[in-house]
Formats: C-alpha cells, sequence, structure tokens
C-alpha cells in the first residue's frame, strides 16, 4: 500500500513522479504528491539522523552509548540515493 510506505530511493520517487504525470490527471497527482513527499521527507530526515548518529558513534564521547539504528545507516543512505534494497549486503567491487 502506497500510504504504508516509509520511503523510497531518490532514483524510484522520480519514476513515481514522472508516471503520475504521465498517466494521472491533476487532481490525482495532487493527491500522489500530497502522500509521496511527506513520506520521503520524513525518510531522508530519519536517514540523516542515522547517518549523524552514526559518525557520533566514532567520538570517544559515545563510544558506549547504543549504536541505535545506525549500524547499517551509510549503507542505506548509498542504496537510497542510488537506489537497491536496504537489506542487500553492501557492493564490494571484485
Amino acid at each position: 500500500m502506497l500510504t504504508k510506505a516509509k520511503g523510497y530511493c531518490i532514483p524510484h520517487f522520480g519514476d513515481l513522479l514522472e508516471s503520475a504525470q504521465r498517466y494521472l490527471n491533476e487532481k490525482e497527482q495532487k493527491r500522489l504528491r500530497e502522500i509521496l513527499f511527506p513520506q520521503m521527507e520524513n525518510s531522508l530526515e530519519r536517514m540523516i539522523g542515522d547517518v549523524d548518529w552514526f559518525q557520533k558513534k566514532f567520538d570517544y564521547r559515545f563510544k558506549d552509548a547504543e549504536w541505535k539504528n545506525s549500524k547499517d545507516a551509510v549503507q542505506r543512505a548509498m542504496q537510497k540515493a542510488g537506489s537497491g534494497y536496504p537489506a542487500d549486503p553492501p557492493y564490494e567491487q571484485k
């Protein structure tokens, strides 16, 4: 369900908006944007928070703090920027 999504990778977000222009009338596009943009804003804010906490964990003042949801934050941020499934293992060049 579209309304239950937490966000999208940036390329697919663009695809959704582009397809909406092609297949939906203006009223439907407006409703879709009302759903998609808050989802993406929340998703990106969560991502920024996770990456911020990830980098703080390397500061000696936070070494004993919980990781929260940041252990894979860099991988997830890269996948959000370039597409990919967050559960996929990080890409390793051979």
